[in-house]
Parts: C-alpha cells; sequence; structure tokens
C-alpha cells in the first residue's frame, strides 16, 4: 500500500489470503482514490502456479514472513525475467539467504545485494536491524 500511495505511476497488486485483511485494503484504496493498486484473494502457493500471475510482475515485496527458502519459492515465481524480489528480513537475513542460495537459484533467483537498515521501535525504545534482501530473477523456473 505505502507504494501505491508514494509511487502513483506503478501498478500494484496487493495479495493476501484473508479476505478480512484485503477488505480493509479495498476500503483504503476506495477511500484515498487509489486507480494504482487492487486486491487479489489468494495464497501465494496457488497464484503462483497460475497463467494470470506466474511471470508477470517486474517486482514482487515481501514482508518478513518466513524463511527465505520458503520465499524464494513462493514470490520468485512471480517475477519476469530481469525483475526483482525485494524481502525484509532480520537481522540474521544475510546468513539466511546465503544459506537458502541453491532454493533461489532453483527459481531461477540470484542474489544481487543486502541492504541494512536501523529503524527505531518507539513501543519497545530500542534501534531493530534489519536486512532488505534484492534478489534478481535471472532465468524462468528450472
Amino acid at each position: 500500500m505505502p507504494l501505491a500511495i508514494a509511487a502513483p505511476f506503478l501498478s500494484v497488486t496487493l495479495m493476501d489470503s484473508t479476505k478480512k485483511k484485503l477488505g480493509f485494503l479495498d476500503e483504503v484504496i476506495k477511500l484515498l482514490e487509489l486507480k494504482n493498486a487492487r486486491t487479489v484473494h489468494s495464497r501465494l502457493e496457488d497464484a503462483g502456479s497460475s497463467e494470470v500471475h506466474r511471470g508477470n510482475y517486474d517486482a514482487v515485496v515481501s514482508r518478513a514472513v518466513g524463511p527465505m527458502s520458503k520465499l524464494a519459492g513462493y514470490c520468485l515465481p512471480f517475477v519476469v525475467p530481469g525483475g526483482y524480489m525485494y524481502a525484509m528480513k532480520g537481522p540474521s537475513g544475510r546468513e539466511e539467504t546465503i544459506a537458502a542460495e541453491s532454493m533461489i537459484n532453483k527459481f531461477g533467483g540470484c542474489i544481487e545485494r543486502f541492504e541494512e537498515l536501523s529503524l527505531y521501535d518507539s513501543v519497545e525504545n530500542e534501534c531493530m536491524s534489519r536486512t532488505i534482501v534484492v534478489i534478481k530473477k535471472v532465468e524462468f523456473q528450472k
């Protein structure tokens, strides 16, 4: 949603398996009159094997939802060759991603870089370390 708001020239698809979350996002899209955003109710595993979604996105952005070995298998099928997968991971994101490199390669990806971030958590009153993992899709899935 932040990408759709900040970059109205992008076409943004928001996917989730929970209808309640998507209902909220649909309301925000309507309220903000976002013409560049839409929601899709589906599990990643299902949508990634659908001709409608498979290999049809220039970029996929994921929050920290699971181990990189699984996340790559869920997200990379959506990305066109030459496109990117961006995943937010915790402080051990670099090590986790390097350990999952063979799975990333299996789905046509190549680790491009890591962006280290420090985010302030005002609730916990502490600084949190995060890693943005950038993976380039270099070929269709083998």
